[in-house]
């Protein structure tokens, strides 16, 4: 598919923070800056949902002792 829209944001070691990108037309980059926080906190709470914690029992086992019920 080809690009219709980019925009880029950068920030360098001095803290300055630089917007590439059709910043001139205000609703179609504020509407990119939405879809693009809605992506990120998808594949965070999707990255959350991978971590899960280790039961009593598994703990145990790793630690050398017996399985918990």
């Amino acid at each position: 598919m080809p690009i219709i829209a980019s925009i880029t944001i950068t920030i360098d070691e001095r803290g300055q923070i630089n917007v590439n990108g059709p910043i001139e037309n205000r609703m179609l980059c504020f509407g990119l800056l939405e879809i693009a926080k809605d992506v990120v906190r998808e594949a965070c709470a999707n990255a959350e949902k991978r971590v899960q914690p280790a039961t009593s029992g598994e703990l145990a086992l790793i630690a050398g002792g017996k399985k918990g019920s």
